[in-house]
């Protein structure tokens, strides 16, 4: 994993990197001396790995934090301590980048869902506003509700469709009513979520506007996660002038 990792530094060179979650397997659940060890590891691995000019932004997933209400406030709170914020609006390729944690936003804690909220009010807000806003692209750790049966596309490796289960600190997919209220307020140009371990490509309907959005699922990079090839996603931003975006996404 280090070396491909390494060899794709040198081959694509990319700018920036975002990490979609799940960064470690057990952190919600590690005493803190043993996160520690495995996040010095985690450094070693990639952080250490990578240009002094590369910009890199990590999310947190359910296996960092848990999801829902069943979030390890402590490890959220220890992953802003070392990893840093689980919300961030960042402004690359003249679009908005905006790295949303839903796992919060899906408790019944008011405080533990605070800043996911008023990240999501913002953006809103902005919208609503301003008469023109830069082309925006959504990043969530879990991937977004679909119908069942949904097709992934020719890309994915195992099931056709990513069920939609859910247990002891893990859901395949946000609820309904979460999904349609980022995709309402967001209006996202394009979605990337991570966590099922395998790719997948779907279209989503903005319900107040009926436009038809994106999202990509990128699969697990790693080897021990029950798809046989693993992924990575290199995204080109290209600015632009109007509303509409122009990207390319390699998997």
């Amino acid at each position: 994993m280090r070396k491909s990792y390494v060899v794709l530094q040198q081959l694509k060179a990319p700018p920036t990197i975002i990490f979609l979650g799940d960064l470690m397997d057990g952190g919600r659940e590690w005493t803190h001396s043993e996160w520690l060890k495995e996040y010095q590891r985690f450094l070693l691995l990639f952080v250490n790995r990578v240009p002094k000019s590369t910009r890199v932004y990590y999310m947190a997933g359910n296996h960092d934090i848990g999801i829902g209400n069943s979030v390890v406030q402590t490890a959220l709170q220890r992953f802003h301590e070392y990893v840093g914020p689980t919300n961030q609006i960042l402004d690359l390729g003249g679009h908005q980048i905006i790295l949303l944690d839903t796992l919060t936003l899906e408790s019944d804690n008011a405080d533990v869902r605070k800043s996911t909220q008023e990240t999501i009010d913002w953006l809103q807000t902005e919208r609503t506003e301003m008469q023109t806003v830069k082309p925006r692209i959504l990043f969530t750790h879990v991937p977004m509700w679909r119908p069942p049966n949904t097709y992934c596309g020719p890309l994915r490796q195992t099931t056709p469709e990513i069920l939609s289960r859910s247990g002891y600190q893990f859901r395949d997919q946000l609820f309904k009513n979460t999904t349609e209220l980022l995709l309402d307020a967001i209006q996202p140009n394009a979605v990337f979520s991570g966590d099922d371990h395998d790719t997948c490509t779907i279209p989503h309907v903005v319900p107040s506007t009926q436009q038809l959005v994106t999202e990509y699922t990128i699969g697990a990079f790693g080897w021990a996660s029950g798809v046989p090839i693993a992924s990575y996603a290199l995204l080109t931003l290209y600015p632009q002038s109007s509303d509409n975006t122009t990207f390319v996404v390699q998997n």
